[in-house]
């Protein structure tokens, strides 16, 4: 006998179509119910990165695509991308090999969950970080419309050269040094010895010399294949910069956009080899130097005779390079140690540049920042070479922004091995929760002559990116306890 007609018996007592009613309740309850977790549930991975999409699948990883994405093949895809400002296709990744090491695969899955308990204090927006932002802003556009006489820029901005920092937390010049390098006339073009990447040495007015990194990609362009591809973007170098300030890591060199007219500002003062090295493609000139993989089909092309770029301000001290301790193999199927063995920190920690001193520490500082910025080349590392217990410096962060919607896990390793941060880059980073670092690093970069500096894609994956910071953080806390994770920041 079917429902409708038990319902209809007459001799059915009361208690009876009493109880299967209630049932016929409960059941509906449960199902709209089970329908709802599981939305919320989708919502909240969304919000935390964490991915459920094919990677595939259009718009998604595919190491055999093309290394760059045209901006117009994104646009759509990025249109749906998530209001809260986090995308939502953060895959985590761990290196470019076609094997996975179980290392790190296992790390994943451990991160994967602590981000769904995130406790929720790091998914809220601090009050504390409006005061910094503007104290931040007033440094970058105070003072820059004086006229200062010519060397007066540049010998402030290397008074402030410490074995510890670059520039001070309170600079009230910042601005007029940055006006300074985005402003000042250009007397000498030449080569900038050493590295891969193109790029060309200036002198500016007043005897400074700076780096000048030209663009190579629009901003929205999107790097796929290996976390290390491509060629340094400029932006990047930018944001970089800014980022630095806003998280208290005062070791990067100063960096400012700058739009140049090659024909009017560069080939007048450019040396002959320099020169050697110009051409046209159609109306637009080119240029493409001195460097390991220079040549003419590498070179860089303005947009007719104007070209972006970033120019770094050259560091008065002569610098030191090492070996970083967490080098890859560069080479597929290829592990290095530290991609095998969990223990591998504490064969860092054996050696006398980390066993004692703030080395061990700034590295895992700069990390956490590589994290953050996508930039897996850190191969080397530089300290100021004529500094006893010199920082290790935020140099060379060109590779940086190139894919927003992979997050290469491979970076955090000397966090996730060595499980120890210093209390103040721990405390900053917690400021910036609740999405306050893609909003307050977009506000600050907003004073930059190339605003706007990173597309929003890119905004929004900071804010993923640092919830997997604070969520491996409480990882190593829960398993080592705080005392033993969170250093002292005089060491």
């Amino acid at each position: 006998m079917n429902i409708p007609s038990l319902m209809r018996c007459p001799r059915l007592r009361l208690r009876t179509k009493v109880v299967v009613i209630l049932s016929l309740c409960a059941i509906f309850l449960f199902v709209i119910n089970f329908l709802l977790l599981g939305e919320q549930e989708n919502t909240f991975d969304e919000r935390l990165g964490i991915n459920k999409l094919n990677p595939n699948r259009d718009g998604g990883h595919n190491p055999t695509s093309s290394m760059v994405r045209h901006p117009q093949q994104l646009r759509e895809r990025d249109s749906h991308a998530n209001k809260n400002k986090i995308a939502t296709s953060g895959i985590t990744k761990h290196g470019d090999n076609n094997q996975q090491s179980d290392l790190f695969s296992n790390l994943e899955q451990k991160l994967l969950l602590k981000l769904k308990n995130i406790p929720e204090i790091h998914l809220q927006m601090k009050l504390g970080v409006r005061d910094l932002v503007e104290e931040l802003s007033r440094d970058l556009i105070r003072n820059r419309t004086q006229e200062p006489s010519q060397a007066f820029p540049w010998k402030v901005a290397a008074s402030w050269v410490k074995y510890n920092e670059i520039f001070p937390a309170s600079a009230p010049e910042m601005g007029l040094i940055l006006h300074a390098l985005s402003s000042r006339t250009i007397t000498k073009a030449s080569f900038a010895e050493g590295g891969s990447q193109l790029k060309i040495q200036l002198q500016l007015e007043g005897g400074q010399k700076v780096l000048f990194k030209p663009k190579r990609y629009e901003r929205d362009e999107v790097i796929y294949g290996s976390p290390y591809g491509g060629a340094d973007r400029h932006n990047g170098e930018i944001a970089s910069f800014h980022l630095a300030r806003l998280l208290d890591l005062r070791w990067s060199p100063l960096v400012m956009g700058r739009r140049i007219n090659l024909k009017d500002e560069i080939t007048p003062v450019a040396d002959k080899p320099l020169l050697s090295t110009f051409l046209n493609r159609g109306s637009s000139m080119c240029f493409y130097a001195k460097c390991t993989y220079c040549e003419p089909s590498y070179a860089a092309c303005a947009d007719g005779e104007v070209m972006d770029g970033a120019v770094i301000l050259w560091l008065p001290y002569p610098l030191k390079s090492y070996p970083h301790p967490w080098k890859r193999t560069y080479k597929t199927g290829k592990f290095a140690p530290w991609e095998v063995n969990s223990g591998f920190c504490t064969i860092v920690e054996e050696h006398s540049l980390y066993k004692t001193g703030p080395r061990l520490l700034d590295l895992i500082d700069v990390a956490v920042f590589d994290f953050l910025i996508g930039n897996a080349d850190r191969h080397h590392y530089v300290t100021f070479a004529n500094k006893n217990a010199s920082r290790v410096l935020l140099m060379d962060n060109g590779k940086s922004f190139g894919n927003p919607y992979e997050d290469e896990l491979s970076i955090l390793a000397p966090l996730l091995q060595c499980c120890k941060l210093r209390r103040s880059t721990w405390e900053r980073l917690q400021l910036f929760t609740g999405q306050a670092l893609s909003q307050t690093l977009k506000e600050v970069m907003s004073h930059d002559p190339l605003t706007p500096v990173l597309a929003e894609v890119h905004l929004w994956s900071l804010d993923r990116r640092l919830l997997k910071v604070l969520a491996a953080v409480e990882l190593c806390i829960e398993s080592r306890g705080k005392q033993n994770v969170i250093q002292k920041n005089s060491v």
